[in-house]
């Protein structure tokens, strides 16, 4: 899959992009109660399979 056709995935569904956004927003908040005195660096990788239909 090429940049293009997931850029015009997430364009198309803002549904999806706000779903992504409040996911990843959640667990970086959930980490840093849990673990305030650590330095953070944080990866999120959505699947893609998760664009299929």
């Amino acid at each position: 899959m090429e940049y293009e056709e997931l850029r015009r995935m997430f364009d198309l569904n803002n549904s999806l992009i706000e779903k992504i956004n409040n996911f990843r927003n959640g667990r970086i908040v959930k980490y840093e109660s849990e673990n305030p005195e650590y330095y953070k660096v944080i990866f999120h990788a959505v699947p893609l399979n998760a664009f299929s239909n």
